[in-house]
Order: structure tokens, then sequence, then C-alpha cells
């Protein structure tokens, strides 16, 4: 009897799993596994909230069958289970991460000594990152053109976002040596947080979600309404597939909505770090590599505990600290209020982002930090800088949004709530409100920190110009 193994990883779903549904065409017999690797959760706080979504997810799994359940080294794991059982395939789903890359390459290359063939299929993207070449067979650097053709690839091979059937009686009942049954917290090292769980049923939010699509593109820059999916968390791991957003949007012709595009960017961006792994840790736009980032560690930390003294930015800190979400228009004046105004690392400010986001995924944090820092693909340029003050005029005028995170402003009309460093000695009186007392005074100067951002970055590009063309930079 042909017995194969479905490794899951960042496809926590029984439907629409390509790699799932190929094991139970082709073998057998299927036991699906799971594994709490020991290389990422060692590097994790032991009350990371997104360990105990996956855990959730996987109980909410086990309602229908069950999965045997590790904790540690994949490789390990891997090899103690095919010396206990008669395996000869194993399964899985491509992830495209520089880690997970090497760790399939190391697993593989041990499978080899046991004849044990690893399958690995194409499911997390719509696309291989290597179908999609400029006419010139380079990878694509500006997202407009990508789109365009993604959306021709798609048009013209509309298998690609099909659904993916399995045959539920492959599906082994049984659990496999040397597994947790019915893992706990406590089982792998780790406790509750206080953040809560978001809504697990993926499926129940998207429906919610349907009527809005056509609303998104007007309303989707609003944080105080709740007008956005929220469905990038189960994006991140897989627990709904993307092609079923894609099947309805083409079957209801929304694929040049603005919410399609959203969802394309997340595929941009995945698609980029895998073509540009220097990325990750370095400026995707070579121009700014090694460009001068402040330290000043006082600015971080009023960052990083919502006490800037700028409402939005506060507001949006307070927010991923309290739920592990921040909204997505308040992320990118948040980034740039960081990496322009504060002229802190965006890799600092992306690693802040991936210790508390529900969503986090490497691509898209390091995507859109280098983004907001114009050090990225198709970035915004340097002398774009984002006024927190502004923004929160244009997009939360009624401080709803701010009033919610930060309520000690609860009490001023909406107009000082946004800009409580304005307010005059008269309604201080008359709201018994001080900025320095009931709220930080401003850490920094708007318009002194944007002129000296853009003067940083004019500076900095000119000079390595100059050096890379083999003369000196002329003074003044």
């Amino acid at each position: 009897m042909s017995k194969a193994i479905f490794w899951f990883r960042r496809d926590l779903r029984w439907e629409d799993n390509i790699a799932l549904a190929r094991a139970c065409h082709d073998c057998e017999s299927v036991f699906p596994i799971f594994i709490f690797d020991e290389n990422i959760l060692n590097k994790l706080d032991k009350s990371d909230h997104r360990v105990n979504f996956i855990l959730q997810t996987i109980h909410r799994l086990n309602d229908k069958f069950p999965i045997s359940v590790y904790f540690g080294k994949p490789i390990d794991v891997i090899e103690k289970i095919i010396k206990q059982h008669d395996v000869q395939q194993i399964y899985c789903n491509k992830d495209y991460e520089d880690y997970s890359l090497k760790r399939d390459s190391r697993v593989e290359k041990m499978l080899t000594k046991y004849q044990v063939k690893l399958h690995s299929f194409h499911d997390h993207l719509t696309h291989e990152p290597t179908s999609l070449t400029t006419l010139q067979g380079t990878p694509y650097k500006v997202y407009t053109p990508f789109k365009n053709k993604w959306l021709e690839l798609t048009s013209n091979n509309m298998a690609r976002i099909g659904e993916f059937k399995l045959k539920p009686k492959k599906m082994s009942q049984d659990l496999l040596k040397g597994c947790m049954k019915n893992p706990q917290l406590k089982d792998i090292g780790f406790t509750s947080a206080s953040i809560p769980l978001p809504e697990l049923d993926p499926k129940k939010m998207f429906k919610n979600f349907k009527p809005s699509i056509n609303s998104y593109k007007d309303q989707r820059d609003l944080p105080s309404l709740d007008s956005t999916s929220k469905l990038s968390v189960h994006l991140r791991f897989g627990t709904i597939s993307q092609r079923l957003m894609f099947r309805y949007l083409y079957e209801n012709d929304l694929q040049g909505s603005t919410w399609a595009s959203e969802l394309i960017w997340r595929e941009f961006f995945s698609y980029s770090l895998f073509h540009f792994p220097h990325s990750e840790k370095s400026e995707f736009n070579l121009k700014y590599t090694d460009i001068p980032w402040d330290k000043n560690t006082k600015n971080h930390k009023a960052f990083v505990t919502g006490q800037t003294g700028y409402p939005i930015i506060d507001a949006g800190i307070r927010e991923l600290l309290g739920t592990g979400y921040m909204h997505n228009r308040v992320r990118m004046v948040v980034a740039s209020f960081y990496t322009k105004n504060l002229l802190l690392d965006w890799r600092v400010g992306e690693k802040f982002f991936a210790k508390y986001l529900y969503d986090f995924d490497k691509t898209a944090n390091v995507g859109n930090w280098q983004w907001a820092s114009s050090t990225g693909c198709d970035a915004q340029p340097y002398f774009r800088v984002f006024n927190p003050e502004s923004q929160a005029l244009r997009f939360d005028k009624e401080a709803i949004y701010i009033k919610k995170w930060c309520p000690e402003l609860r009490d001023l009309p909406a107009k000082l709530a946004i800009s409580p460093y304005n307010i005059k000695p008269i309604d201080e009186a008359l709201y018994d409100f001080k900025v320095g007392k009931n709220y930080p005074e401003p850490l920094v100067d708007l318009k002194g920190t944007r002129v000296r951002a853009i003067a940083h970055f004019s500076e900095y590009v000119s000079r390595k110009d100059a050096l890379d063309h083999g003369s000196p930079k002329k003074k003044s």
C-alpha cells in the first residue's frame, strides 16, 4: 500500500490545497503532519500570540481529520518518522522564503538516503515566481507592469485559480508514533498571550467582506471604519486559499478592483524577495545601500510605546500592541514617520512590526518598510514624506480612530485630538488638558525633520553618484 506524509506548513487548510489534493490522488493512504519548527520558535517570545493562532487553527483542522503534531527541527522529525513508518512519499507546498528554501533542500537531501521522494508543489502564490518576466527575461522591479503581466497570465490560464479537491477517504484517521496528542501551548514551551485571537473562520470573514469590495477603494483608507477584509493573517498562514478569492473576483468581473490590486501587491512582494534575496536585510535599491541612519534610542523607545506626541502615530502603535493588527493606511504613515522624521533604520522598524503583527509575512513586511523608507522596490521617492497631522485630518477627521486608541484625548474636540500640541491656553483651562502632562509633547518637529530627511537622502545620493563615477563630490 502506498503510504504518504502530507506536511502542513503555511497552508493550514484542507480545502483547495494543491499538494494535499495531489497526495490524495496519488497515494492509497495520506498521513497529515505539522511540525512546530524549533529553529523558528526558539527565536520568539514565549507568549508569542501567533503560536496560539497556529495551535487553535490545528485544533479546528483536527475536527475533520487528525493531524500528527511534532515539535523539533524539521529534518530530525521527518527522519524519525520515516524510520518508524513505511513511508514512500512526502508531499508539501513550496515556500519561497530563504529559510524555507534552505530547509527543504536539506530535507530533500536527507530523504535520498532512504529513497523517499519529496514532492513539492506551487500553491502559496498564483504563479511561480519564475513564470513572470519582462520581455528581456528579467524579473520585474515595478509593480504596475508586474500586475499587468499577472492579470494576462491569469486570464490566459484560468486553471491557475481553479479549485483543487482532495478525496477524504484517502486521509488516515491514525496518528503517527511520537506525535503530540491534542497539543497545548505548554507542550511546546509557550504561554497564553494578552493579545486576543482574531476570527478563526476565514470563509466567514470573506463572505462578510464580499459586499464591501466595490466600496473598498473609497473606504479602505479610513481607519475608523471596519472596511478592510482583515484576511491578511489567513493568507499568511494559508488558512484560506488565495485562489478562492481570485475565483470570486474573476467570476464577478472584479479582477480590476482596488482590492484585487492589493492582493496582487502581496504576490509582488513575495516575487520580489524571491528574485532579489539581498533585500531581506539590505536595501533593494542599491543606490541607498549603507545610507546612514540615526541611532537615537530615546526616539525609538517613544515610538514603540506609542508616546511620540503625534496621535495618529501613537494610535497605530497602540492598536498594534493591543491587537496584533494595524490599519494599512496607518502603517504607511507610521513607517514614514519612523524612517523619515526620525531617520531611524527601516530594518529596526521592520523587526518591531515582525514581533507583533498577526499577519507578519517577511516578504510584505520588508517590502512595505522599504517602500516607506524609499529604499525598496518601486518605492515612494525620498522627497515624499507623509505628514501625520495632514493624514489624520484627511482620513480620521473626526478623530474616531485616534480617540479609540489614545483615550487621554477623548474629551478634546476632533481638531485638537488630532494635533493637541496646537492647543491654546484658553482651551487648556476649558478641557483641563496640558501637553506634557496629559499627553506627550511632540517628539520632533515635523517640518524641520521633513526638510532634514530630504536633505539627508539628497546629499547621500549625490555623494554616492559622485563616488560611483569615480570623482569626488564638488564642494559648493
